[in-house]
């Protein structure tokens, strides 16, 4: 089965993720194995939704404007892959 390279931004998350008062945004790399562009988007936002680091605090609500976005899909070759799981790049998003 192939793999795809998922550039993935998300926005509007609680700030208390990294200690920011304010909401902050983020962008990550995803690596999966699938069998087509859309199972990949797909594999990429659930393995997003178990990233312990996007685990919101014990009781606090997630907010309703929290938004993940796959901003580009690349196949790639499996050697590629790195061993690791990508880290987030967090930044405090811009009062409207």
């Amino acid at each position: 089965m192939p793999w795809f390279k998922c550039f993935v931004a998300g926005h509007n998350f609680p700030g208390n993720l990294v200690d920011e008062s304010l909401p902050v945004g983020f962008y990550t790399t995803c690596f999966v194995e699938a069998s087509s562009l859309d199972t990949a988007e797909a594999e990429a936002l659930k393995s997003l939704r178990k990233d312990k680091r996007l685990k919101l605090p014990k009781g606090l609500i997630p907010p309703i404007d929290a938004k993940v976005f796959i901003e580009e899909i690349i196949e790639i070759p499996a050697q590629e892959v790195p061993h690791q799981r990508e880290g987030f790049v967090w930044y405090v998003m811009e009062a409207e």
